[in-house]
């Protein structure tokens, strides 16, 4: 259960920096915002 749970905050983590990074780097927010809604 302990690895499980690691695994997923591990995953959200990577999920949510991802869009974070995404939408700073884009030119496009109003895009990328949309899509990630």
């Amino acid at each position: 259960m302990w690895i499980v749970g690691q695994t997923f905050l591990l995953t959200n983590l990577i999920y949510v920096m991802g869009i974070a990074i995404a939408i700073s780097v884009s030119p496009m927010n109003d895009v990328v915002f949309a899509l990630t809604k």
